[in-house]
């Protein structure tokens, strides 16, 4: 909903229309206010949540070159 007017259309409007909209942009700006709210602990969210994948990717990284070494010693002491 679009309440853009000029202010020629303001001198026009009687007070109860005026208090409508009013409410109307205020009630918006609420909303709007509380949505943005939502979407910064979202945000964060995901972001603690790629944080959290990224440190298990790193440690399943490291776990997996170990067994790679272990595996290589291992190979060396059978020969």
């Amino acid at each position: 909903m679009v309440l853009q007017t000029t202010s020629h259309e303001l001198e026009n409007i009687d007070r109860s229309e005026l208090i409508i909209r009013y409410m109307t942009l205020k009630q918006r700006l609420q909303t709007d206010a509380q949505d943005v709210i939502e979407y910064r602990a979202k945000i964060k969210r995901l972001q603690q949540d790629a944080i959290e994948r990224n440190e298990k990717e790193a440690s399943y990284i490291e776990l997996k070159k170990a067994h790679q070494l272990q595996s290589q010693v291992l190979q060396n002491l059978q020969v």
